[in-house]
């Protein structure tokens, strides 16, 4: 999927969908050029997206289509080719087997990560487009600055062609961005039916850490007839 760009058409700034993910999805794979090997669902998921794209690799823009609705894409082999289909995040940190007593959890955490974007639009000088935007300690996103001194981290994103609408939406992707990186985590754990865009995380009680994030990766490893599972997370919730 990431091998293919989901772009407008010709003359268009954006390339608009909208109605059930399902749906959505099957039509991304027929404008990508992807028919031949992939599908998806007929079955309506009962997730409605509505979502513009611009110039997004495959998976990187579904991904973020239906995160925006707390959904995640996953998939299955059926007939030669794999079919996807939409489906709601699980938030695996709620389960109260899924706790640092219990699994192995490895975790990298920036505690300063940028949250400030001063998101710089076209013009020249003083009358270039300025937007700016900052993050919170628990990392919403809003125009008010809540963090100063020694913890604000500040960056800019340059993006010399856009008006102050196209900041508006573009800008709170590239300060998540930032955020997601934030914290890293690497879990051993017996749930092997989390799913790739599902929430991990955990508490840790010999640090009083806890952390949950999107998992990214997952892997599972055949030793002896015995399974094992791990999974890697970014995305930071909190």
């Amino acid at each position: 999927l990431d091998q293919r760009i989901i772009q407008p058409d010709s003359g268009q700034e954006y390339y608009h969908v909208s109605g059930d993910a399902n749906a959505v999805l099957g039509a991304i794979i027929s404008r990508i050029g992807l028919s031949s090997i992939m599908g998806a669902s007929t079955t309506a998921s009962g997730i409605t997206v509505s979502y513009d794209f611009r110039y997004q690799k495959g998976y990187a823009g579904i991904t973020a289509m239906l995160s925006a609705v707390n959904a995640r894409v996953t998939g299955a082999v059926s007939g030669g080719k794999i079919i996807l289909h939409a489906e709601s995040i699980t938030d695996w940190s709620q389960n109260q087997e899924y706790d640092g007593e219990q699994t192995k959890i490895n975790m990298a955490v920036d505690y300063r990560p940028v949250n400030h974007l001063i998101a710089l639009g076209s013009g020249d000088g003083a009358d270039r487009i300025r937007y700016d935007l900052y993050a919170d300690a628990n990392g919403n996103i809003s125009t008010t600055q809540t963090l100063f001194g020694e913890d604000l981290h500040e960056e800019t994103y340059d993006y010399t062609s856009a008006d102050l609408t196209t900041l508006q939406t573009e800008a709170p992707k590239k300060l998540q961005g930032y955020l997601d990186a934030a914290v890293t985590i690497t879990v051993n754990t017996s749930i092997a039916n989390i799913g790739i865009g599902d929430i991990a995380g955990a508490y840790i009680g010999d640090t009083g850490m806890s952390a949950k994030a999107t998992v990214t990766k997952k892997t599972v490893k055949l030793s002896n007839g015995v399974q094992s599972v791990s999974f890697t997370a970014g995305g930071a919730k909190s």
